[in-house]
């Protein structure tokens, strides 16, 4: 086997057989510099190349595996999704603890971002023209503005959006635990 008289900050890939700085390796725990012999380039070559020669047998793989954790898989969308929610309401109301401006509802499988002046339902299919770059997302990241948004409980939303169409209506909501 043949060393290389290299400094401790490079590596030789032992495909394209050059000599790179350690930055061009992926890390790994079980190799003496602790990065892997195949530089960022090769590897991804080669995963591309063994991707599409494995493509169909994967591809059955992964369907087969969604089927059989259906039920598994659909709780951790539906987890994740709820904690960026939560993040959402936060960011829009201001509180740890959002709640409805209207009748004061606590309960965050409830709460909906509200657009005070009416058009929410435009912007939403906007984001999805778009590639489907989320509403949610796009608030988070502070590409959305918040300052024409609110939190309100889904039958306050309703009711404000009835109120859009219709003018001031005869009753109002009031949450009682």
């Amino acid at each position: 086997m043949q060393t290389d008289n290299l400094p401790d900050t490079h590596l030789r890939c032992y495909i394209c057989k050059e000599v790179k700085p350690l930055s061009e390796f992926y890390f790994s725990n079980s190799r003496k510099k602790k990065r892997q012999t195949m530089c960022k380039k090769c590897r991804a070559q080669y995963a591309n190349k063994w991707y599409w020669t494995h493509r169909d047998e994967q591809l059955k793989r992964m369907h087969e595996f969604r089927l059989k954790n259906k039920d598994r898989l659909l709780v951790y969308d539906r987890g994740h999704n709820a904690k960026i929610k939560l993040m959402v309401l936060q960011k829009v109301s201001g509180q740890e603890k959002p709640t409805c401006v209207n009748c004061g509802c606590d309960d965050v499988r409830c709460l909906e971002v509200n657009h005070k002046n009416g058009g929410g339902q435009k912007e939403h299919q906007s984001y999805w023209k778009t590639g489907g770059y989320s509403f949610y997302r796009a608030i988070l990241r502070g590409s959305r503005q918040t300052d024409d948004l609110n939190v309100l409980c889904k039958v306050c939303n309703n009711l404000h959006a009835l109120e859009l169409k219709y003018g001031k209506l005869p009753f109002k909501v009031m949450w009682t635990d």
